[in-house]
Order: C-alpha cells, then structure tokens, then sequence
C-alpha cells in the first residue's frame, strides 16, 4: 500500500469538509437552506476530522452543539490512531 495515496486522498477529504462548513455557515447567515448536519458529521466520519475541526473553530460553527463537540475530534484520534498503526506497521522499502 502506498502511503502517498492515503494521504493525498486524507487531503482532499479535509479540503472538503472544510469548504462545506464554511458554506454551511455561509447560508446559515443568508437564511437559506442548509447542509444536513448528518452530512457534516459524515465527511468527519470518513476521514475528514481535521477540516471539520478547523471549520467549526474558523467559521465558529456548529460549536455550540454537543455531539458535534464530541464525534469531531473522536474522528480525529481514530483516524489518526489507524494512520499511525498504518505507518508503523508498513515495511521501508
């Protein structure tokens, strides 16, 4: 497994995320309809931690609500927890 891979596609998913907070906030300042809140915890959930945490603290979205509080950085430590048994347990070439 290439490792370069995990990381470009970790990077796109965060971008992401990201983005859709900040457009997430965006309406939500305009009154108009909104990204569902599951699909935000969603694009956490597969790898995107990481933007999520730095959209809520940028944008100060969503900081209000507990399970956002909470599932965010969980996502994190996992995802960060299988990309360091990843690395370790990957052979040098």
């Amino acid at each position: 497994m290439n490792l370069k891979y995990i990381f470009v596609a970790l990077t796109v998913v965060n971008v992401m995320s990201f983005i859709m907070y900040g457009m997430d906030k965006y309406l939500a300042v305009k009154g108009k309809w909104r990204i569902r809140e599951v699909t935000l915890l969603s694009i956490s959930a597969i790898g995107g931690g990481v933007g999520s945490l730095m959209g809520m603290l940028l944008f100060k979205h969503k900081l209000s609500k507990r399970y956002f509080r909470i599932i965010i950085p969980t996502t994190i430590l996992l995802y960060w927890g299988i990309l360091f048994y990843i690395i370790w347990h990957t052979p040098v070439q």
